[in-house]
């Protein structure tokens, strides 16, 4: 007991310094100038900013009845040079209206989670009129996501239109982004009011609701007042303006937020509400609102460092944040999809009950949220037709922040843990097989994107149309996994530090403002002072794969020659390194030939050859047959399969200890 006892208490002292760091209150302690900030942005961000829409919005939040009553009010400026005779508009909600719209096809929802706008009044100018349903990219009779307003006159070139919509809306049973968790202790409103469409180069681009790719709208100014019972705390979108007591003792809370591109908020009850800052290198300062379920408050630091390790990642490297809040919500385990989606100046993700810092479960989601304030929300991409522009993006610097402030991520054989047990294959790292082992390993922050293209290498091209893809397993097999392995490849040939001024250049140019994967591609050419044109044609524009393996190694009389395959349809080019008893000798190599033969000279004897020796060719399939030896060695080959055999005998053994 002398030597367990110390042992215990040390532990429990640790556990319960832990506990009382993570439960700490946080208390803001911001300045909240108004001197910094104009309606929830900085001041000198304001010229950069084009506004296209002015939204009033008046919400009668009624949770008793699953209901919400709106009065909206839209001011939209043409700030074109093309003029334009009719409004474009999203419908979002409606996609939830019937099973045969666009987003629900093949999807059996319950009749709790159906709803639609129900719109009683819409007056343009001073004339009364009604929407029109349109189908832009889809004909679909039971779609009506996209609607517009056919005008009375001309709006030319810096002139504007009022628009007002009188509606309501059933609050749904959460399937989607919108709706009520199952315990009603969250309503949740993403897409949820009638949202002008693009306007630019004398087109309008309003696509409809999607089964899997997301939104596209301009930047405009928010103010909207949201009046709920006084049992339910509004997390929001934006700055809250004012808080006041209706007659019928409700409180109306008013939020406004210039230069975003939508707006969401959530209402919510039996939350714990921590607030806390960031301040950045110039003094200004950043409210950090966090909303976490009771049962999480253990997680409560870990969350806002999360948020402050992104925010001084992207302030390091890319550029200041440049809202004067960042939201964030913890949401139920029964509220459908809300939970890992991103808004302007609000995310949500979802707390696992075993979260071991170490398996960065929620920072990866968190940080993954993060970074989407930048690359959609501030670079603002269609994410309907290009959402590699930010889920790539996003996925690319998720795994930049985790490496540069957390520790490595592990995998553990543990049947009951969180190792991952698919079929046969229990002995797996991110579905890369391992048969000989059972010890720990780290997991690369890039693994989960490797596994998805392992699977998918063929199934499209970046430049797809992305609501034209297959299904959303082919979206995420390319708008996360492919693009991300693009831009760590893109970083492994151009270097890290290179890579970011890239990236701030592209962030520089295109901050509120729409890019195309065009304007991407044409800041790569500008920045990376090499040329990369192998990777836009083979990699971004292709559908094939990648894998570059040796043949052969040959004598010759002044030293050897290097048989070279390339398979798959990427081409890359490469460093081919031949080892010897004395040296390492390279070459460089285009990568374009189907078989490529590399003569070296040398007198020394050779040991073998290796192509792409610093791996920096992500998309080699098998980077296995990467290298060869010029002569058979079986020691290594005998002790993997000595150890196969070992943990086979057991396996057999438990196995039929249990039958």
């Amino acid at each position: 007991m002398r030597l367990i006892t110390p042992v215990l208490l040390f532990f429990l002292f640790a556990l319960l310094t832990y506990i009382e760091s993570d439960t700490r209150e946080f208390t803001n302690v911001s300045s909240n100038s108004k001197e910094v900030y104009h309606e929830g942005i900085l001041k000198e961000e304001l010229k950069n900013v084009t506004i296209s829409s002015d939204y009033k919005i008046l919400v009668d939040f009624k949770p008793a009845k699953n209901s919400i009553d709106v009065k909206q009010e839209i001011v939209w400026i043409n700030t074109t040079n093309h003029p334009t005779n009719e409004i474009q508009l999203h419908l979002y909600q409606n996609a939830y209206s019937n099973s045969k719209t666009l987003f629900r096809t093949n999807k059996v929802f319950p009749e709790e989670s159906v709803t639609r706008f129900n719109i009683s009044r819409v007056i343009v100018d001073n004339y009364e009129t009604q929407l029109q349903i349109i189908h832009p990219d889809i004909k679909n009779k039971y779609d009506s996501t996209s609607a517009r307003i056919v005008l009375e006159r001309v709006i030319n070139s810096g002139d504007s239109v009022k628009i007002q919509i009188d509606y309501s809306q059933k609050i749904p049973l959460a399937k989607g982004r919108s709706g009520y968790s199952a315990d009603k202790t969250l309503f949740f409103f993403a897409q949820w009011f009638p949202k002008i469409g693009v306007y630019k180069n004398g087109q309008w681009i309003c696509n409809q609701f999607h089964p899997f790719t997301e939104f596209f709208s301009d930047f405009s100014r928010y103010e909207v007042a949201i009046s709920a019972p006084k049992e339910y705390m509004i997390a929001s979108t934006g700055v809250k303006e004012s808080s006041s007591e209706t007659d019928q003792g409700e409180e109306t809370h008013t939020f406004i937020q210039y230069g975003v591109h939508d707006f969401a908020w959530g209402a919510l009850k039996d939350i714990i509400y921590r607030e806390d800052v960031y301040r950045r290198k110039d003094g200004t300062e950043i409210t950090i609102h966090g909303y976490i379920q009771e049962n999480n408050e253990k997680f409560v630091t870990r969350n806002f460092n999360a948020v402050k390790n992104s925010l001084r990642f992207f302030e390091e490297k890319i550029a200041l944040y440049p809202y004067e809040t960042i939201t964030f919500v913890d949401v139920t385990k029964n509220s459908g999809t809300i939970a890992s989606m991103e808004y302007p100046t609000l995310f949500t993700f979802k707390t696992n009950e075993f979260s071991p810092i170490d398996k960065h479960s929620p920072e990866e989601v968190i940080i993954h949220e993060f970074s989407h304030q930048y690359f959609y929300g501030i670079v603002a991409n269609n994410e309907v037709a290009e959402a590699w522009l930010d889920e790539g993006l996003a996925n690319y610097f998720t795994s930049k922040i985790l490496d540069e402030y957390y520790p490595q991520k592990y995998s553990y054989f543990d049947f009951f843990g969180y190792y991952p047990i698919k079929g046969i294959l229990f002995l797996e790292i991110a579905e890369i097989p391992l048969v000989y082992t059972l010890k720990s390993f780290v997991i690369p922050s890039v693994a989960t994107s490797f596994a998805n293209y392992y699977n998918g290498t063929s199934y499209g091209s970046l430049a797809d149309t992305s609501f034209k893809l297959m299904n959303r397993i082919v979206y995420n097999y390319l708008s996360y996994s492919k693009a991300e392995i693009m831009l760590q490849t893109l970083e492994n040939y151009i270097g890290y530090e290179r890579m970011m001024e890239v990236m701030r250049q592209y962030y520089e140019k295109y901050r509120f403002k729409h890019p195309t994967a065009n304007d991407f591609w044409r800041t790569v050419n500008e920045h990376t002072g090499q040329d990369i044109n192998w990777m836009y044609e083979t990699i971004y524009l292709g559908s094939s794969y990648s894998d570059y393996k040796i043949l052969s190694i040959n004598n010759t009389e002044v030293g050897c020659e290097v048989w070279i395959q390339r398979n798959g349809e990427i081409e890359v080019p490469q460093i081919i390194a031949l080892y010897t008893d004395k040296d390492t000798l390279f070459t460089q190599w285009d990568g374009e030939d189907r078989v490529k033969k590399i003569e070296f000279v040398s007198e020394n004897i050779v040991i073998g050859a290796e192509i792409d020796p610093e791996r920096k060719n992500l998309f080699d399939l098998n980077f296995a047959n990467n290298s060869y030896l010029h002569e058979l060695q079986i020691k290594g080959s005998l002790s993997i399969a000595l150890k196969w055999f070992f943990w086979m005998q057991n396996l057999l053994m438990i196995a039929g200890g249990l039958s």
